[in-house]
């Protein structure tokens, strides 16, 4: 009965095909094995899809039938999809927006949102421009405004219409008609140069 299969006593197949299937089992591939015993390569190919299917890879044998003369493309679509990380949800679920033409939809409303963003960065970019400017105006009025409130305590202490502690309330000490007169034109000259 053993002779019947094609083994001996030394279990080395006797067979063409035990032989091939030998091989593959030993992660030969099909190239090494058609060098290896002298098949052509139909024949490797057919031995190689019947391996498939004893060893149930029948889905890989109707895959490689469907897709043989592109199967360059169905590696490269396999390699970008593992390269992009995908699970089997997400390829159902690009498969089915590109089966309703969603597709491009969504692909300009990504265009559209990177445009928008881009938008926005750029009127923060603005916003923070002016933002630091008007700090600075901040900054410089009321530099300008301490050293004003200064000239004016200092031209009031002369005048007598404010008193020394550099506050903005008169003194109630019977100021002259030319005192106030005095003061109301500085206030003037200052409110003139600011505003």
């Amino acid at each position: 009965m053993e002779r019947e299969r094609g083994y001996t006593n030394d279990t080395e197949p006797k067979s063409p095909e035990s032989k091939d299937f030998k091989l593959f089992s030993e992660d030969k591939s099909p190239v090494e094995v058609a060098i290896q015993l002298d098949l052509a390569a139909d024949r490797v190919r057919a031995l190689y899809r019947d391996y498939w299917e004893l060893t149930g890879r029948h889905k890989l044998t109707q895959i490689y039938e469907e897709a043989r003369f592109d199967l360059s493309n169905l590696l490269k679509l396999y390699k970008i999809v593992n390269d992009l990380g995908m699970n089997e949800r997400d390829i159902i679920k690009v498969l089915e927006l590109a089966k309703y033409n969603e597709l491009q939809n969504l692909q300009w409303k990504v265009e559209y949102l990177t445009k928008e963003v881009d938008m926005l960065e750029n009127e923060k970019w603005k916003s923070t421009n002016q933002i630091l400017q008007l700090n600075r105006m901040i900054d410089e009025f009321e530099a300008s405004l301490a050293k004003k409130r200064g000239e004016m305590a200092y031209m009031n202490q002369e005048s007598g219409w404010y008193d020394s502690t550099d506050n903005l309330y008169p003194t109630y000490t019977e100021p002259s008609s030319y005192s106030i007169q005095l003061s109301y034109a500085a206030m003037n000259d200052y409110w003139a140069d600011n505003y």
